[in-house]
C-alpha cells in the first residue's frame, strides 16, 4: 500500500528540512507548529532542545507512555578552509562518505546565509580526501562569504516516488518517526486515553543517543516506545528487507529486547493486519539509552527499514509505514494499567 496522500506531504516536508544534531531548529518549529494545530498546547521541552507533546488522561496517577522519535538526521559542519577556496568537513553522525559523492549539499551559515555546492573530487577512494566545493576562490572569499567553522552542511534530495511502493528521500533517519508522531497525535486527539500519552522529538541520536535520557528524566515514563528507520540488506538470507513491514527489532549491540514487549508487538501486528519482521542489527537506537536509565524503563523499538540511511538517497517503502502505523494505533487502543501490570510482572 502506497503512501496517502497527508502521509506523503508530512514525509516530504519533514526529510527535506535540515537539522543535524544540535541544529534542529526547523525541525523542532515545525513539529511545534504541527502539535498547536491538533491543539496540543501542553508541551514538553528539556534543555538540549528535545520537544513532547503531552496529552493527558482524565485518570489521575495513569500511567505514562513516550513515543519518541530522534529529530536529527546525519550531516556535516565545516572544519577547515582549502587555499583552493573548497571546505573541509567532518561528518555529524556515522557516513560513508564514498556513498555520497554524486549529490549536491547545502551549507547554511550562522547567519542564514545558505550556499549549494558539491564534492571537490568524485573520484576520491579515501575518505580523507573528501572535501566540498561551494564555488569559492580561495579561503579568503570562503571566509568574507560569511562562512564559518561549526557551519551546518547537509545533502539536498528531494522526495519522490519511485514507483511500485518505493519512495526515495535523505533523512528517512528518522523523519519517519516525527511524521508518525503526528499521526499518532491526530489519530488519538479526540480519544480519552487511560494513560498520559507523550508525543515528540528527541535530539542528539545520531552523535550517540544524547538527548533521550535528558527528556526521558523529563517525562519519567512508564513504558517508551521508539520510533526509528533502520538499515535494511539487500541479501535474501539476511533480516531486514523494506515491503516486508514492521520491525521485531530483538536485538543490537545497545539492547537485548525485552521478549515480553516483542511479543506482544507481534501479537498486534497480526490483529492490526499488518506484515511484521523479525530484525537485529549492529547499529543502535535511543531505545538502548533509555531502557537503562531511571530505574529501568520497559522500552520498545517500532520501526521500519529502509536502503542505504545515512545518505542523500534512502529508499523506502509506503507500506512498512503503513503497517508501523496501524500496530502502533492498536498498540495504544488497547493499552491500560491493566497491560502495564502484567507487563511489570514478567520481570518480578
Amino acid at each position: 500500500m502506497s503512501l496517502n496522500e497527508r502521509e506523503y506531504k508530512l514525509l516530504k516536508e519533514l526529510t527535506e528540512l535540515d537539522g543535524i544534531a544540535s541544529f534542529e531548529d526547523d525541525i523542532r518549529a515545525r513539529l511545534k507548529k504541527e502539535y498547536l494545530a491538533l491543539g496540543y498546547t501542553d508541551l514538553v521541552y528539556d534543555n538540549l532542545g528535545s520537544m513532547f507533546a503531552l496529552k493527558k488522561s482524565k485518570i489521575k496517577n495513569a500511567p505514562k507512555v513516550m513515543i519518541d522519535g530522534h529529530m536529527d538526521e546525519v550531516g556535516f559542519i565545516v572544519a577547515g578552509f582549502e587555499k583552493d577556496g573548497s571546505i573541509r568537513v567532518a561528518p555529524i553522525g556515522g557516513i560513508n562518505l564514498l556513498k555520497c559523492l554524486d549529490t549536491k549539499y547545502r551549507l547554511r551559515t550562522a547567519t542564514g546565509k545558505i550556499f549549494v555546492g558539491e564534492p571537490q573530487n568524485k573520484d576520491i577512494t579515501d575518505p580523507n580526501d573528501f572535501k566540498l566545493n561551494f564555488g569559492f576562490k580561495d579561503d579568503f572569499e570562503a571566509k568574507n562569504a560569511g562562512v564559518n567553522y561549526f557551519d551546518m552542511i547537509t545533502f539536498i534530495t528531494e522526495f519522490k516516488e519511485m514507483g511500485e511502493d518505493r519512495y526515495l528521500c535523505k533523512a528517512i533517519d528518522n523523519r519517519y518517526s516525527l511524521a508518525l508522531g503526528i499521526e499518532i497525535l491526530d489519530y488519538f486527539k479526540n480519544f480519552d486515553l487511560p494513560f498520559d500519552l507523550y508525543v515528540g522529538g528527541s535530539v542528539q541520536e545520531e552523535v550517540g543517543l544524547r538527548g533521550a535520557p535528558c527528556i526521558l528524566n523529563v517525562v519519567q515514563p512508564d513504558l517508551a516506545i521508539v520510533l526509528d528507520c533502520s538499515r535494511a540488506v539487500k541479501e535474501e538470507n539476511m533480516l531486514g528487507h523494506i515491503g516486508e513491514g514492521l520491525l521485531l527489532r530483538f536485538f543490537d549491540p545497545s539492547m537485548v529486547a525485552f521478549k515480553e514487549l516483542i511479543e506482544w508487538q507481534k501479537e498486534s501486528a497480526i490483529k492490526a493486519g499488518a506484515k511484521y519482521q523479525y530484525f537485529l542489527t549492529r547499529g543502535g537506537t535511543n531505545a538502548g539509552a533509555i531502557h537503562k536509565s531511571l530505574n529501568g524503563v520497559l522500552t520498545l523499538n517500532h520501526c521500519i527499514c529502509a536502503i542505504d540511511i545515512h545518505t542523500p538517497k534512502s529508499i523506502f517503502a509506503g507500506s512498512d509505514y503503513q503497517d508501523a502505523k496501524k500496530t502502533l494505533i492498536y498498540m495504544l487502543e488497547h493499552f491500560d494499567q491493566k497491560k502495564l501490570d502484567e507487563l511489570k510482572a514478567m520481570r518480578i
